[in-house]
């Protein structure tokens, strides 16, 4: 048996990659405007290191629910086998005959 990796792998990346940097951003933004409401927003260092931080823990819920999404998605259909009882219900509701 032939699993295909490269399809799931690609997605993987790039939709991981997109939300967390859109997540990564979003919370990035929210934590320099929280640090400089209240008063650490005078260092620039340190906006930019909470930033940094927000974002990147931000990113990695995203990124586990993405790669979660393609394993279930594209490579467990190809390991896990279908019962044959599962298989024979599918495709007798598909049918219209």
């Amino acid at each position: 048996m032939k699993v295909k990796y490269f399809k799931p792998w690609i997605l993987f990346f790039i939709v991981a990659s997109l939300g967390g940097a859109i997540a990564g951003g979003i919370a990035g933004v929210a934590v320099g405007i929280i640090m400089g409401i209240s008063g650490f927003g005078g260092d620039h260092q340190m906006l930019r290191l909470g930033g940094q931080i927000a974002g990147y823990l931000a990113a990695i819920p995203v990124s586990f629910f993405v790669y979660k999404w393609s394993v279930n998605r594209f490579v467990l259909k190809q390991v896990v086998p279908v019962p044959v009882e599962q298989e024979n219900t599918s495709n007798q509701e598909s049918d219209p005959t």
